[in-house]
């Protein structure tokens, strides 16, 4: 994935920071010897000390780390972008969440009114236009539900 490229480059920066200022100290080297001397065995160690070379490597850190700085200003970018739109995603589905809560509460009122007026018609209460307008009303009503959960679902 891009974040976990551009973190391996962070760390590869950051990495190359510390050697080049590891490479800037001077190096101790042990050093063991061994000769042979008219018939006897001479052990020898010897102690090396090996001096850096000065500008190379101040140029080398430099540079080391304004890619370091680069790496961390883009990473941070990315991240402000990825929480911007995970915000954006988390408000999106919290607004159809809400209006298909609203829309379920609709419907479910709606087939209410309609078995009320069936009950009614039934018992001779009611009308027919009654009756017919609350099959509307409820249909409408479904239809809306479809629709929102059809959001709700991101489609």
């Amino acid at each position: 994935s891009v974040v976990a490229a551009m973190l391996a480059r962070e760390a590869l920066d950051t990495n190359w920071v510390k050697l080049e200022v590891i490479g800037q100290n001077p190096q101790w080297k042990w050093s063991p010897g061994y000769l042979w001397d008219r018939g006897s065995s001479v052990w020898s160690l010897a102690l090396g000390w090996v001096l850096p070379d000065g500008a190379g490597h101040a140029a080398r850190i430099r540079e080391a780390e304004a890619n370091r700085e680069v790496a961390a200003r883009e990473f941070q970018r990315l991240q402000v972008q990825v929480i911007a739109d995970a915000e954006s995603a988390a408000a999106i589905y919290v607004r159809a969440r809400d209006g298909l809560n609203a829309v379920q509460k609709r419907s479910a009122l709606a087939s209410k009114r309609l078995a009320e007026n069936r009950r009614l018609f039934d018992a001779g209460y009611a009308d027919r236009v009654d009756l017919v307008h609350s099959r509307l009303e409820a249909l409408g009503a479904q239809k809306q539900l479809l629709t929102a959960q059809r959001l709700a679902l991101g489609r």
